[in-house]
């Protein structure tokens, strides 16, 4: 019988196409590529919520609208999913085939603080309770939360995961702060990350390769959070202060910015153009 922390497990995934909501919608299933998910992933889910993008929504919001339960996951491979397709690129591709029960419609919209082009979250369904943005679903360990929570005490728009492609590699931030002059890269780190020598040599790869690519690196360790997490804020304020303040997304404006709720005034709100 699975454990009560199994019936919680909830996969968010992106519809970027509005016949990928259509078949979500009129035949109950959603496709998720094997390869996108770890082996370490909490898997099978038990709930999936559908992230649609602006394309799929027909509008200029990307949101979570409700949330299905899964009665069932399959692999197979495209040929199943898509027997009329011809054969192309894709041919032969495995997924995970979420067989879909019954909707269930959130009290309102759950939205982006800032536009992304794909969203995969592997969360827990508790979470979509009181979720200002998509934001609050991820659950990273009391560390990196507790400092989420801080954030948004404090006005500060963050973005949770945020991916940064390059060609040395890609890499998701913690948390993402987009600044008027230069962006911010937040990490909130074990203490593994100062002790062990092999993962602090990487990491200053990492900051090297994220300086390049246009942000500023913060890296707050367990000690120092759990010895003042104040002082650790002082010190993103001081440098959102550096960076010129914060840009929000023009597309979105600013009523769910980061996870704040809407109308939530912010010491750090600027609307003029990047300079």
């Amino acid at each position: 019988m699975p454990s009560v922390r199994d019936r919680d497990r909830l996969f968010v995934g992106t519809v970027a196409r509005k016949s990928d909501l259509a078949v979500i919608d009129n035949e109950g299933w959603y496709r998720v590529p094997v390869s996108t998910i770890r082996e370490d992933a909490p898997w099978p889910p038990r709930w999936f919520a559908p992230w649609e993008t602006s394309g799929a929504s027909g509008g200029g919001a990307q949101q979570i609208r409700c949330v299905w339960e899964v009665v069932d996951v399959r692999m197979v491979s495209r040929e199943e999913l898509f027997p009329g397709e011809a054969p192309g690129a894709k041919a032969g591709k495995r997924y995970y085939k979420l067989e879909l029960g019954d909707p269930h419609s959130l009290p309102k919209p759950i939205l982006t603080g800032r536009r992304r082009r794909s969203l995969f979250i592997h969360s827990d369904v508790r979470l979509l309770d009181g979720a200002g943005s998509v934001n609050d679903l991820w659950s990273n360990g009391p560390l990196e939360d507790e400092f989420w929570s801080a954030l948004k005490a404090k006005g500060i728009p963050a973005e949770r995961q945020w991916p940064s492609y390059g060609e040395e590699g890609n890499a998701f931030f913690d948390f993402a702060v987009f600044c008027m002059r230069e962006d911010i890269d937040i990490e909130v780190d074990g203490d593994q990350h100062h002790t062990v020598p092999a993962i602090s040599r990487d990491d200053s790869r990492r900051d090297n390769a994220t300086q390049l690519r246009g942000y500023r690196t913060l890296r707050f360790d367990s000690s120092r959070i759990q010895g003042g997490l104040q002082r650790c804020m002082a010190e993103v304020e001081e440098m959102v202060a550096r960076c010129g303040g914060i840009e929000f997304d023009a597309g979105l404006g600013t009523s769910d910015a980061g996870g704040m709720r809407s109308g939530q005034p912010s010491l750090f709100q600027v609307t003029r153009e990047r300079v």
